[in-house]
């Protein structure tokens, strides 16, 4: 899967926005997402009042040998802290932002590039509480573990930037 693919769903989400520039979770059909990226897209839930994330919906290649979904993050990835950590921030930037965030990151073990596109859609209150994310990877082969198996430690950031500069 190429960068391409991360920028048609982009685009897709961008269609939904709104005039106050927020796109509601409620406006998202499934149907019409890049059926290419389905097993490669969550979608997480910030509840209300709680400073953490929770997946509602993982997609196959996301769920290699764990399912997230109705998990919190901090708890799949309790062994993992600076993992966590790291995806913990990039949440928060993407939900705190009304265009989203893009990044490539490098890691020591598991998949040795990964590309992100986390975008921010807002409750029935308006309220930004969901994001879509698509993980792109690449692996050599099934064998090769990805981060949330590898406990990488290491994490070398490329890119972090608005998807409308990375997908353009």
């Amino acid at each position: 899967m190429k960068k391409a693919e991360l920028a048609e769903l982009y685009r897709y989400w961008e269609s939904l926005r709104e005039e106050n520039g927020t796109v509601p979770k409620k406006k998202l059909d499934p149907a019409k997402l890049p059926k290419i990226l389905l097993p490669n897209m969550a979608v997480l839930e910030k509840p209300a009042g709680e400073d953490r994330f929770r997946y509602r919906l993982a997609g196959t290649a996301l769920s290699e040998g764990i399912d997230p979904s109705g998990q919190y993050l901090d708890d799949v990835l309790a062994n993992i802290p600076a993992y966590a950590d790291h995806l913990n921030i990039l949440f928060n930037e993407a939900l705190h932002s009304r265009t989203g965030l893009y990044s490539e990151h490098e890691y020591e073990v598991g998949p040795p590039f990964i590309r992100r596109l986390i975008l921010p859609m807002t409750c029935h209150a308006g309220l930004p509480s969901f994001l879509i994310k698509c993980t792109l990877f690449k692996r050599s082969s099934s064998a090769v573990p990805m981060p949330w198996q590898s406990r990488p430690q290491q994490i070398r950031e490329l890119v972090r930037t608005t998807p409308g500069q990375a997908l353009r």
